[in-house]
């Protein structure tokens, strides 16, 4: 029932949000958990509290959310007539709703339950009894659905069209209530004539007062310099990002002093390098079709770069070489989970991202698209990575199968540039990254960058 629903999504909300659809003021987690009952007397009965994602929609989503939620399968079915009654009474003798209007809607809003369980769980901190929750929230909403025939209702399934961002989410977004609400813009490339390839990453966490900068450069007969400042005030460290044109071309300034490692897996294992100078005046232009995710918000560009990259006084000029960006906001628990992202820019113009993520006791997720040059955006529904590591907790190399297509590409690491992730809690993530060379089954090559992020147990 949720790879159905998964599948038309899309389709299922514009329909819902149709000419002739009731819609009303939504609270968005209208649950017990959000209400406040006052004892006898009160001046309220009952207050409803946490109004953060209020929005406008389908009036009947809050009823079908509660009904889904509140109550064990067995007592909803016994109960479901009378608090539909219920309900409708409560709107009044003016109502714009018949009870058989009411009925429908939370039927066809059943599916706003669903959607919660399996998108909350994925954004939060994992724990016991949060795991325990989300499967009882979604148990509860796919019987409610099952219950009220509501898979009748969906659209039928077609080919989703790719989603794009809006030009307008450039910019930084308000931030959350989540304690590890983050907003991140990163940056990478790879100039194979130079043999230098670089990533930039600035990474907001205004809950905590953290400001995470991370610039690093290597390359096969280069030393790896890091300039990494995880509090935003280290000493010397300058970091501007310019959207020229938005979703088109971005500027990106960094320079600071740090570390030079001929080992990068000292950079995992928290040890010191040689001091070093590191500066960065780029400008990544947009290559391809800009891909918004489904569901998280945050979206990637394949790009060329331009401009200069300057280490310890050596002077690199950059002229259109492939690059990625990208922009996420959300809440974000680096820690929780792991995962294989990966940017990939082929010889013939193909350009290919794609995530594998791996939620503990979840079904494998993969998405991304893969960009054939001149041809549109294809999503991929699976992603899956088979990655090889050496003792030092370094990538060696990484098979992505990818669908549709039933494309196989071996990537193999020519040069590192891992980071060390601590969370305030003192979890721990070794988060490697690397240039790789890309090579696919039915013959092309390429290059790009690639992440494993590895929660350490």
């Amino acid at each position: 029932m949720c790879e159905r629903l998964v599948a038309v999504f899309d389709a299922y909300l514009a329909a819902e949000r149709a000419e002739g659809r009731v819609m009303g003021l939504v609270h968005g987690d209208y649950r017990l958990d959000n209400m406040l009952f006052g004892q006898a007397g009160a001046d309220r009965p009952l207050t409803v509290v946490d109004w953060q994602t209020v929005t406008w929609g389908p009036a009947l989503t809050d009823a079908a959310y509660f009904l889904g939620t509140a109550l064990p399968a067995e007592l909803r079915r016994a109960h479901y007539d009378v608090l539909l009654r219920a309900y409708h009474e409560a709107l009044g003798p003016d109502a714009p709703l018949t009870l058989d209007d009411v009925r429908e809607g939370v039927r066809r809003q059943s599916f706003f339950g669903v959607s919660m369980a399996i998108v909350s769980s994925m954004l939060v901190e994992r724990t016991e009894r949060g795991d325990e929750m989300f499967m009882t929230m979604l148990a509860r909403h796919c019987d409610h659905v099952l219950d009220t025939g509501a898979l009748e209702t969906l659209p039928e399934d077609q080919a989703a069209q790719p989603l794009v961002p809006e030009p307008s989410d450039e910019e930084a977004h308000p931030a959350g209530t989540e304690p590890l609400w983050n907003e991140s813009w990163y940056f990478d490339f790879v100039d194979t004539g130079h043999g230098i390839g670089g990533w930039v990453r600035l990474g907001l966490i205004p809950n905590e007062n953290r400001r995470w900068i991370t610039a690093l450069v290597c390359g096969p007969d280069l030393p790896t310099v890091a300039v990494l400042d995880w509090q935003g005030d280290a000493a010397g460290v300058e970091l501007t990002l310019e959207t020229v044109e938005p979703l088109q071309t971005y500027r990106v300034t960094v320079r600071g002093r740090g570390e030079a490692f001929d080992d990068p897996a000292e950079l995992l294992r928290g040890g010191s390098g040689r001091p070093a100078e590191l500066a960065m005046e780029l400008v990544w232009s947009t290559n391809g079709a800009p891909y918004q995710y489904r569901l998280a918000s945050r979206y990637e560009i394949p790009c060329t770069v331009s401009g200069t990259v300057t280490v310890d006084g050596r002077r690199y000029r950059l002229d259109g070489v492939p690059g990625q960006r990208d922009h996420s906001w959300g809440a974000r628990d680096w820690w929780s989970m792991d995962w294989v992202w990966t940017a990939l820019h082929l010889d013939d113009g193909t350009r290919v991202h794609g995530v594998d993520l791996r939620i503990p006791g979840a079904p494998p997720i993969g998405v991304g698209y893969l960009q054939p040059s001149g041809a549109p955006l294809v999503e991929l529904q699976a992603v899956t990575a088979r990655e090889t590591f050496a003792d030092n907790g370094l990538p060696v190399s990484t098979v992505l199968h990818l669908q549709p297509g039933d494309l196989e590409l071996t990537l193999r690491v020519r040069a590192h540039a891992p980071v060390l992730l601590t969370a305030t809690d003192g979890r721990i993530s070794d988060f490697p990254r690397a240039w790789v060379d890309v090579s696919t089954a039915d013959g092309r090559t390429g290059v790009g960058w690639a992440e494993w992020n590895r929660v350490r147990h």
